[in-house]
C-alpha cells in the first residue's frame, strides 16, 4: 500500500467542480500489507522536513491484490463523523473511468460518507513563529 500526501495546489479539472486538485507531493511511502483486517499501517518520514498546509489530500494505492467477488480486497476503514478535524462527503479519484483521466470528485453510493481513519503524529511539539 502506498500513502501519498498532496498539497491541494493542482489545477482544477472538468470533474473537480472548479476546486484545486491534489498537486504537489508532500510525502510518499509504501508498506507491505497482508491479511491485516482492521490493523494499522505506519509510515514514517526520515527527513523530518514536511510542513503540512491547512488542507491535505491523502492518496491510498493498493497493488498486488487481484479483486474477485469472493476473494481478497483492500481499502481503508470508514469512520463518521471525524473525531478531530473535518472531512467532506466526497473523495478524489484519478484515472477513472479511463486510465489517464485527471483528478475528479466522486461520492460513495447510498450516501455513505468517505471518511477514513488517518492519524498524523509528529516527533516535535515545536510550532514555528508566524513568518518562519
Amino acid at each position: 500500500m502506498t500513502l501519498t500526501l498532496y498539497k491541494m495546489d493542482g489545477a482544477p479539472t472538468p470533474g473537480s467542480f472548479g476546486f484545486n486538485t491534489p498537486g504537489s507531493v508532500l510525502f510518499a511511502g509504501t508498506v507491505p500489507i497482508g491479511n491485516t483486517v482492521g490493523s494499522l499501517a505506519t509510515f514514517a518520514d526520515a527527513s523530518g522536513t514536511i510542513t503540512l498546509p491547512d488542507h491535505v489530500g491523502v492518496g491510498l494505492r493498493f497493488t498486488g491484490i487481484n479483486y474477485e467477488p469472493a476473494g481478497p480486497d483492500a481499502g481503508p476503514l470508514l469512520y463518521d463523523p471525524p473525531t478531530v478535524g473535518s472531512s467532506f462527503n466526497d473523495f478524489w479519484l484519478r484515472g477513472f473511468p479511463s486510465a489517464g483521466d485527471p483528478w475528479a470528485l466522486f461520492t460513495l453510493p447510498g450516501g455513505v460518507k468517505a471518511n477514513f481513519g488517518l492519524q498524523i503524529n509528529t516527533t516535535s511539539s515545536a510550532v514555528p513563529e508566524l513568518g518562519t
